[in-house]
């Protein structure tokens, strides 16, 4: 600190002055050099991201090698500053050392894929030298990047050494030709779980083993519970340590990834995997009970879910979106599901329910819960009947109609409604239908227009008329399966509308009219609002603004366009405005949902 007699008088603090003058202006195009080689280094990632979504390897390796000769240097230096990765908010002071590790792995994933298609080629020589390649630059970027990280532009980073990793270890198992071949996959054995202890009640009797206090249960009695409910439910933790095909196979089990293993046919492995797994209790013991029900056991499966209900009802885990997943909602919803489909258990699970205030944001520190466990009764199937037919009432007649086309809305004095299409009551069993090839992502722009996709060039669109149906599930076209295409099981199956959006691709007409005369089948027909940046004009970067007036006049264009488009087509059953906005991805909804619904409504 100085002291006030030992400040420098005013004409010795002139130097001063112009030194920090100087130092400022200093730092000031330093930050703006830096800042100019961010833009351009995301530039160039973005244009490499794009060739390779094209398939065009030539521009990848010419885009790539360009920005990493230019800015390798600026990036190295960066990189041997860190020990480990930065937090998120200060990644754009590591946007040039991200944006030449992101061109190192484009350009080594580029490599790949044309080795690849050597091998589909039949030329396996030269597309062992492309996947050499690969493995070379993929190696090189785990060295020299090893805390670099890609943006993935629905909101998180991820880690582009563990992804080069993954690659690197399949070519060196050979595993990345075996991907390039298209031929004939053995079919994955069904082991399903085999329990060691059933457990000896079913339902259980709670009121037992503990007590409910204002919605909560607590245990009094856990062994005499642990051994009603059985192995795999909580708290029963025990029993699968005396189970013997867990104890032979406890040591490989260590090796599995849990969430890989979950996607199997192997519940068995699952099922013991998932029950040490290394998720918070609420997770597993829901993984459990999927697990159980996928493996047809149904009731033990139920009490996997109730012990959700009971123990966890305010687990939360995390979506693919990163938004909050409330387990104990979806537990309940499949403790219902399983016993409507069941109805030789005679049972019902009466006054369940739970709410979860202030749960429509992305927050969990202000969620309150209002839990309510239910309990397991017997149900009475003759008074079920008498209740069904003393539930049946008149309508009346209709008091208010909307709409004065084919398609409808009627109000009957009763106050319900009814949709109606042609003059006749229409319930709707649709479907999103986006058939995709394998290969094409939306993330890599590879994605196709399934409704004028004809890859063999047979005049024949693909996925509507060429599809079969692969009964022994063994990748390949037997001589008794049929082509018979998509619209044709669709229609097999009830689906009489399906889903579609006018973006990004044009719609092919002709096909939407052929699947409404020759199958029957009607279009829902929807504008994504902005949703992933489609229809108000902004980039994925800076993403749809609701309170912009720009985009917002741009949004209501494309709706307009839509509806002039469109409006006189026979398979047009109603129109459908955004999808999921509020998960943001390309536009802000998640941030502003009051601005969205305004403008939505």
């Amino acid at each position: 600190m100085i002291k006030r007699d030992q400040r420098p008088k005013t004409k010795d603090r002139r130097p001063l002055i112009k030194k920090g003058v100087i130092l400022y202006i200093t730092l000031y195009f330093l930050l703006s050099t830096l800042y100019c080689f961010a833009q351009n280094t995301s530039e160039y990632v973005n244009k490499a991201w794009a060739a390779s979504g094209e398939g065009n390897f030539e521009e990848v390796k010419r885009i790539t090698d360009e920005c990493i000769k230019q800015f390798s240097s600026e990036a190295d230096t960066i990189a041997r500053t860190l020990k480990d990765f930065p937090p998120p908010e200060k990644q754009s002071a590591y946007q040039v050392m991200n944006d030449v590790a992101t061109c190192y792995f484009i350009q080594a994933e580029a490599y790949v894929k044309e080795g690849i298609k050597r091998v589909k080629e039949g030329k396996k020589d030269e597309a062992k030298q492309y996947f050499s390649q690969a493995h070379k630059v993929f190696l090189e970027v785990i060295s020299k990047y090893p805390y670099a990280q890609a943006w993935d532009p629905r909101g998180w980073f991820w880690s582009i050494k563990d992804a080069s990793e993954k690659t690197v270890d399949k070519i060196e198992r050979d595993e990345v030709i075996k991907t390039g071949v298209e031929a004939s996959a053995p079919v994955e054995k069904e082991v399903k779980v085999k329990l060691y202890d059933p457990g000896s009640e079913f339902p259980v009797n709670y009121e037992k083993y503990g007590e409910f206090l204002n919605g909560e249960y607590v245990i009094k009695d856990p062994i005499g519970l642990a051994k009603a409910v059985g192995e795999g439910i909580y708290p029963n933790t025990n029993s699968i340590k005396f189970d013997p095909n867990f104890v032979k196979i406890k040591k490989d089990l260590v090796k599995l990834d849990h969430w890989k293993i979950l996607n199997t046919r192997d519940f068995s492995t699952a099922f013991y995997k998932w029950n040490i797994a290394p998720e918070p209790p609420g997770v597993r013991q829901f993984y459990i009970g999927d697990i159980l029900e996928r493996s047809g056991l149904i009731e033990h499966a139920i009490k996997a879910y109730y012990a959700v209900l009971l123990h966890f009802p305010t687990s939360v885990g995390w979506t693919y979106w990163q938004t909050p997943w409330y387990i104990g909602k979806v537990a309940l919803y499949r403790i219902k599901f399983l016993l409507k489909e069941n109805p030789q258990l005679h049972l019902e699970l009466k006054d369940a329910s739970i709410i979860i205030e202030n749960g429509f944001d992305h927050q969990i520190r202000n969620d309150k819960f209002i839990v309510n466990p239910g309990k397991f009764v017997k149900k009475d199937m003759t008074s079920s009947i008498g209740l069904l037919k003393s539930s049946q009432r008149s309508l009346g007649n209709i008091v208010k109609t909307i709409g004065a086309g084919r398609v409808q809305l009627v109000q009957y004095e009763s106050g319900d409604w009814q949709f109606m299409v042609e003059g006749k009551p229409f319930m709707i069993k649709g479907l999103t239908y986006s058939p995709t090839r394998t290969g094409e992502s939306p993330d890599e722009g590879t994605l196709a227009n399934w409704t004028t996709q004809d890859t063999n060039d047979n005049g024949i669109i693909d996925a509507p008329f060429e599809a079969w149906v692969d009964r022994n599930k063994n990748n390949m076209q037997d001589d008794d399966e049929a082509t018979v295409g998509d619209f044709y099981l669709m229609k097999e199956m009830g689906v009489n509308c399906i889903r579609l959006y006018h973006q990004p691709f044009e719609l092919n007409k002709e096909l939407l009219r052929e699947l409404h005369e020759q199958y029957g089948i009607y279009v829902m027909l929807g504008d994504f609002l902005g949703k992933y940046a489609l229809g108000s004009g902004a980039s994925w970067e800076e993403g749809t603004d609701y309170d912009n007036p720009t985009h917002q006049e741009n949004m209501l264009n494309s709706v307009r366009k839509m509806v002039l488009e469109f409006k006189d087509e026979p398979y047009i059953l109603f129109w459908i405005l955004g999808n999921e906005n509020v998960y943001g991805l390309g536009c802000n909804a998640d941030k502003k949902p009051h601005s969205f619904f305004t403008f939505a409504n």
